[in-house]
C-alpha cells in the first residue's frame, strides 16, 4: 500500500460525542444549522431543520483530495505537494455535490471553506494531516516544521536509532510520546482554526502504518500500536473545538485484549474487541480507506469483513459522525455493489459519504484522491450516484427467499438488494416492474456473490409508468 493513508472526524448533538460549535448536528432526523452569531444565538436545545443538499439522492459524496485540486489541474497533478489552490469551479462543484471534503491546508485559503458553507450549510470541511510524520520543510500533511528538540519524540528502532523515513526531510514521530501528542494537538487545532475547518483527517495512525516496519523499540505487538493510538487520540481529542478523524486502516482488526467499553446504544456485535470499539469514544469518525473493496487489492472483502465494515459505517452515520467510505471498483457492477452496500446503512442527515476509488488501467490505485477524477467518475456513473431513491423507510433486513437469502432495504422511491455471500447465487422475483439505475426495466433479478442492485419504482420514470 502506497503512502496516502488518512483519517477523519465528525459531530452529533444527540450522539455520545459532543460537537465543535462550527459543526452541524442531527437529532431524530432534524438538523441543527450552523451556529448563528452571538446576537442571534438560538435557545439551548432548539433544533432548526436545514434543507438537505440533493435531498432525493441518498448516495452522499465526499473525498480526501490530494491530487487534481485546481480548476486547470491535470487529473493526477500532485496538488497537495505543490500547493495548488482550490479554484472557484472546484469550490462550486464541491458545494453542489459533496458533504465531506478533506484538503491539505496548502490547497486552501482561509476563505475557501466559508464560501462553500454558504452554498451547502451541512458541509463538513476537514484538513489532511499526518499523525506520525513531520518534515523539515513545509510539506503535505505536516502540521509543523521539524525542530531539533523533536528528536526526543521520534519513533525508535530496537537499537534506539530513529526509524528512517522514506521521504527526504521526513521524520517518523512516536504517537505514544506525550510531547509529540501535545505538539500535534496544538498545531492541528491551530491549522483548523486558521482555515475555518471543522477538524482534521489524521493519516498514518499506528494500527495501519506499515511504513515503519516491525523492528520497533516500544511496539512489538498489534495491541502495542493500538495502545499508542489510544493515548494519542485521548490526548488530542477535543470535539468541542475541532474534530479528529483518523484513517481507519487496521480498525477492522481484533485488538488482542479487551477494548474500551462503548455506550449501550452504540453497541454493534461485530465491532466488539476491534479497534472500532477501542477508539469509539476517542475520535470523531474515520476515513475507512479500504471500505468493501480496498483500492490496493484486486477484490472485495469477504462476507464477515463486509458485515464488520457495514456496522462501522452504520454506527457512524446514526450518530452524525464523519465516515468516508473509500470504495474501490474496476467495473460498473463492482461500483453498484459498493453503492448498494452503502445504501443499506445510509442515514438521511448523517455525515457518512462515499469516496469513489476507481481502478483504471494506466492510473495509480490512489487516483480517487483526485478531485478531477471524482468529477469524471460522477459524470460517468451519474445514474448510480444520483439514483433518486429518496429517504430510507426502514433499516436493512435479511430476507429469506426460495433459493437463498439477501439483504434488502426499502426507500421511498425504490429498493436496494445486496448479496454479500462469498459463494451463493440468488434469484429474486420482484413482483412487478422496477427500473435499474442503468435504465433497464426488470421484474426478476439475479445476484451472484458480492453483487448488489439499485432499483427505482416505475413511477419515478414516466416512460415506464405509462406502459
Amino acid at each position: 500500500m502506497a503512502r496516502y493513508t488518512c483519517v477523519l472526524a465528525v459531530m452529533g448533538v444527540s450522539a455520545c460525542k459532543s460537537s465543535p460549535s462550527s459543526i452541524n448536528s442531527t437529532i431524530n432526523g432534524k438538523t441543527a444549522a450552523d451556529p448563528a452569531p452571538p446576537e442571534k444565538h438560538h435557545p439551548a436545545g432548539e433544533i432548526i431543520t436545514t434543507e438537505r443538499m440533493r435531498d432525493q439522492y441518498p448516495v452522499r459524496l465526499g473525498i480526501v483530495a490530494l491530487l487534481g485540486v485546481g480548476d486547470s489541474s491535470p487529473l493526477l497533478e500532485r496538488s497537495a505537494d505543490d500547493g495548488v489552490k482550490l479554484g472557484p469551479i472546484g469550490e462550486k462543484w464541491i458545494g453542489d455535490h459533496c458533504d465531506v471534503v478533506a484538503l491539505d491546508s496548502r490547497c486552501l485559503t482561509p476563505e475557501s471553506y466559508p464560501r462553500i458553507r454558504k452554498a451547502h450549510k451541512l458541509f463538513t470541511g476537514l484538513l489532511y494531516t499526518y499523525a506520525s510524520s513531520v518534515y523539515e520543510q513545509p510539506h503535505r500533511g505536516s502540521v509543523a516544521v521539524w525542530r531539533p528538540e523533536m528528536a526526543n519524540w521520534e519513533l525508535k528502532t530496537s537499537s534506539g536509532a530513529p526509524v528512517k523515513h522514506e521521504d527526504g526531510g521526513g521524520h517518523w514521530m512516536d504517537c505514544g510520546d506525550p510531547e509529540w501528542q501535545k505538539c500535534w494537538g496544538h498545531q492541528a487545532q491551530k491549522l483548523a482554526f486558521q482555515f475555518h475547518a471543522d477538524g482534521v483527517v489524521a493519516a498514518d495512525m499506528p494500527p495501519g502504518n506499515t511504513f515503519v516496519g516491525d523492528d520497533l523499540l516500544k511496539y512489538h505487538r498489534f495491541s502495542d500500536k493500538v495502545d499508542a493510538a489510544s493515548t494519542f487520540l485521548s490526548a488530542v481529542h477535543q470535539p468541542s473545538k475541532f474534530l479528529v478523524v483518523p484513517s481507519g486502516v487496521g480498525f477492522d482488526e481484533l485488538v488482542g485484549r479487551p477494548t474500551l467499553p462503548v455506550e449501550r446504544k452504540r453497541t454493534e456485535p461485530r465491532l466488539k474487541g476491534r479497534c472500532w470499539d477501542e477508539f469509539d469514544k476517542l475520535d470523531d469518525g474515520a476515513w475507512a480507506e479500504g471500505w468493501v473493496h480496498p483500492y490496493w487489492l484486486n477484490g472485495t472483502v469477504n462476507e464477515n469483513e463486509w458485515e464488520v465494515q457495514l456496522e462501522a459505517a452504520d454506527r457512524a452515520g446514526r450518530f452524525g459522525e464523519v465516515f468516508i467510505a473509500a470504495l474501490g471498483y474496476s467495473t460498473p457492477e463492482e461500483l453498484e455493489y459498493g453503492l448498494a452496500s452503502f445504501l443499506l446503512v445510509s442515514h438521511h442527515q448523517g455525515r457518512a459519504v462515499v469516496q469513489p476509488m476507481p481502478l483504471v488501467k494506466g492510473e495509480p490505485p490512489n487516483s480517487g484522491t483526485s478531485l478531477q477524477v471524482l468529477m469524471r467518475e460522477y459524470n460517468k456513473y451519474k445514474s448510480l450516484f444520483d439514483a433518486p431513491l429518496g429517504r430510507g423507510l426502514r433499516e436493512r433486513r435479511y430476507i429469506t427467499l426460495q433459493f437463498g437469502s439477501v439483504w434488502r432495504r426499502t426507500f421511498a422511491n425504490g429498493d436496494v438488494y445486496v448479496n454479500a455471500s462469498d459463494t451463493r447465487y440468488v434469484t429474486i422475483d420482484l413482483g412487478g416492474p422496477m427500473v435499474r439505475a442503468t435504465g433497464e426495466t426488470v421484474r426478476t433479478i439475479a445476484l451472484g456473490p458480492h453483487s448488489g442492485m439499485i432499483l427505482i419504482k416505475p413511477a419515478q420514470n414516466p416512460k415506464v409508468a405509462s406502459k
